[in-house]
């Protein structure tokens, strides 16, 4: 009698098994882009090990996020990616931004099994040190009385820090050229026309870059637009560029005070140090060798630092009056305010300006008729701001336009 055959195990079956069992447990080896996305793709490849795969889709796009934002054709473009594939990157992109908070219930939950989830009993807290049940009865709690048994609620996995773009020399060539309108659509539409690369993906993604960072509350302000014409072209705009772009990503501030401001006094910071600290930094992603890139690219693109092949070069830095006061008059609404707030203010920091030519650069604002005020009195050290950074803006448009007449 013929022995019957066995079915070989793929390979990958076992490693498939562990990233789904470590995904439900909640795991944070399982909850990275590279986990998140290989653990995405076992479903539209079966039997083959899609790790490589995953890394590649990554390395092209350079986050989770921008895998699942890519058009079709773009994702189909990296080899190994079929349209059935494709579909279901797509898929997961719509169901993000479609139910970005959505709670799913399972019929017959087994909490000991689904570490990645939290219980909450009805009519009780997630705390679980009960409610009020007057208000629980009223539905006014923080669960109603009529909840449907236990819930599982997405414990959503925190955005890294990290970029991996920095796109940063698009924007100081491009804002100066902008509409004179505070609608985002208009911006949009501009840049996507403007921008110098042939992918219609690549110009959204790197549109969508510049507006969060130029424009975080979703309006194209009047202040960025007015200083950009003003100064396009020169150190004054980059300076300014580079502060907004470190307010929307504040892994530049943690650069800057861990690593940049302690290598100043050797005037180096090797690219693998960078590299070493952002892997230490944030154990948890596998961007690093992008991300270290990215930052080193807006420190030159910004000319905050000398950038070599093996070396991020520094020197402080001489404050520009203009860049100043725009940093200034965006962090501090008029009054009066300690100086030693200023020099310590991460802000000003990141800008790698002289410490010791602060103060006489803000007597240079006082001066100029930007700062109304600067004291010194024994140890009270203060400055005053007197102009808002829409009249600061103004203000330099009409002495633009005098000069203009002279």
């Amino acid at each position: 009698m013929p022995k019957p055959k066995t079915v070989a195990k793929s390979p990958s079956a076992g490693h498939r098994q562990r990233l789904r069992k470590l995904f439900l447990q909640g795991d944070p080896h399982a909850l990275t882009d590279e986990a998140l996305l290989e653990l995405l793709l076992t479903y539209a490849i079966p039997q083959k090990d899609v790790q490589p795969l995953a890394r590649a889709l990554l390395a092209h796009f350079g986050s989770l996020t921008s895998v699942l934002e890519a058009d079709v054709a773009s994702l189909c473009g990296v080899k190994g990616i079929a349209q059935n594939t494709a579909a279901l990157l797509k898929l997961a992109q719509v169901i993000r931004m479609q139910a970005p908070q959505r709670i799913a219930t399972y019929a017959e939950p087994k909490p000991s099994q689904l570490g990645f989830f939290e219980t909450q009993e009805a009519g009780v807290p997630s705390n679980g040190k009960g409610g009020d049940p007057a208000a629980v009865e009223a539905g006014t709690g923080p669960v109603a009385a009529t909840s449907p048994g236990p819930r599982y609620k997405m414990q959503h996995k925190q955005r890294s820090e990290l970029f991996s773009q920095s796109v940063l020399d698009e924007a100081i060539e491009l804002l100066p050229k902008l509409p004179d309108s505070d609608a985002l659509s208009v911006a949009v539409d501009f840049l996507q026309q403007h921008m110098r690369y042939n992918s219609a993906e690549t110009r959204r993604r790197y549109v969508s870059y510049i507006t969060k960072r130029m424009f975080p509350d979703g309006v194209v302000d009047a202040a960025m637009r007015t200083f950009a014409r003003a100064y396009a072209g020169r150190q004054e705009l980059r300076d300014v560029c580079y502060y907004r772009f470190c307010k929307a990503e504040p892994v530049m501030y943690r650069v800057t005070e861990e690593a940049l401001l302690p290598a100043l006094p050797s005037g180096v910071l090797e690219r693998r140090q960078l590299r070493q600290y952002l892997a230490q930094r944030y154990p948890e992603t596998d961007n690093v060798e992008n991300a270290a890139k990215a930052i080193a690219k807006a420190l030159q693109e910004a000319a905050i630092a000398r950038v070599t092949r093996t070396e991020i070069q520094l020197n402080y830095r001489e404050p520009l009056q203009a860049a100043l006061a725009f940093i200034v008059l965006s962090e501090f609404e008029p009054g009066m305010y300690d100086l030693g707030r200023l020099e310590g203010h991460t802000a000003i920091r990141a800008m790698l300006w002289n410490p010791d030519r602060l103060q006489s650069a803000l007597y240079e604002l006082r001066n100029s008729g930007w700062l109304s005020k600067i004291s010194e009195i024994d140890s009270v050290r203060q400055f005053t701001v007197r102009w808002t950074l829409d009249e600061f803006v103004a203000k330099l448009t009409s002495e633009g336009e005098g000069r203009a007449r002279r």
